[in-house]
């Protein structure tokens, strides 16, 4: 089920790998050195190389090798000699951010909080990702935790970056076949389809869901990319009488097998009788609200 809601500790990174020592440790294998004086050439300049840049250095050096001594000799001083300057040296100390990105505002209209923000802070949400200029929630408990619920039980999920694209108006069947390679022609209003958009040359640029509203109105429910500039664009440059915008609306998501029980207490036993890929309006709590039977599997 989807609903379509009309919405009224410091960071650290990690020390540079950059280090002069590696310097000599790649003399030392251009020179094809080995014995001791490979194992000190080693042992000097891996000394201050953090754990990664020596992984990294060993792996490209493997890659690449310049001298036509045995490999397996000088691979392995080199690693015998990463050993031994790891036993000795502490782990590099992470530094703080700088002031610049600390006075940063990443709370800024860039990124846009959805309605159902709070609610997910107040729920334990571990982190975000930008998806549609907004914030997308991306985890509360552990995966494996979340897969049981989703498996088992039922799942509530802020989509609200999934952003609509509206199409109203005389002309907003003919610019939805122009964005999209299905016929949409023979839809009724309440009913969904998935329908990819493509660009001139077929390439995939969304795969959005569309909602028939009415005879001259659809959403188009999207993925992660600017569709709003490119349907515009479209609308502009072949004059048509269609009016694209964004409108109001928070998608929020209830997936699972427990998922139909949830909305038959919430709406009614009514919910059972939902078609796949078609919706209806309802009300919640005052709230005005599209409810949508979508997705795979059973589970509704």
């Amino acid at each position: 089920m989807a609903t379509f809601q009309f919405q009224p500790e410091d960071r650290v990174v990690a020390e540079s790998d950059l280090h002069p020592g590696a310097v000599e440790v790649e003399e030392a294998m251009k020179r094809g050195s080995t014995g001791s004086a490979a194992s000190d050439a080693v042992k000097r300049g891996i000394s201050g190389l953090t754990e990664s840049t020596q992984s990294n250095w060993a792996a490209e050096s493997m890659l690449s090798p310049t001298s036509d001594h045995s490999d397996d000799d000088v691979f392995e001083e080199c690693y015998a000699a990463c050993a031994e300057a790891e036993k000795k040296q502490p782990s590099p100390r992470p530094k703080a951010l700088p002031d610049c990105l600390l006075r940063t505002n990443f709370s800024a209209l860039r990124f846009r909080k959805s309605c159902y923000f709070d609610a997910t802070v107040r729920w334990g949400v571990q982190g975000f990702t930008p998806y549609n200029h907004m914030l997308l929630p991306i985890g509360f408990t552990s995966p494996e935790e979340e897969y049981r619920s989703l498996c088992n039980d039922v799942c509530l999920w802020d989509v609200a970056a999934e952003r609509q694209v509206e199409l109203a108006g005389a002309d907003a069947l003919k610019l939805a076949e122009m964005v999209t390679p299905r016929p949409l022609g023979t839809m009724k209003a309440g009913e969904a389809r998935y329908a990819m958009i493509t660009d001139e040359a077929g390439m995939v640029l969304n795969d959005p869901v569309v909602l028939k509203l009415a005879e001259d109105r659809y959403w188009f429910s999207l993925a992660d990319s600017d569709i709003l500039l490119w349907i515009k664009g479209l609308a502009i440059a072949h004059r048509l009488d269609v009016c694209v915008t964004e409108p109001a609306v928070s998608p929020l998501a209830v997936q699972g097998p427990k998922s139909l029980a949830l909305m038959h207490d919430l709406f009614g036993a009514w919910v059972e009788e939902l078609k796949f890929y078609h919706f209806k309006a309802v009300e919640l709590d005052g709230i005005p609200m599209l409810l949508a039977r979508r997705g795979g599997g059973a589970a509704r």
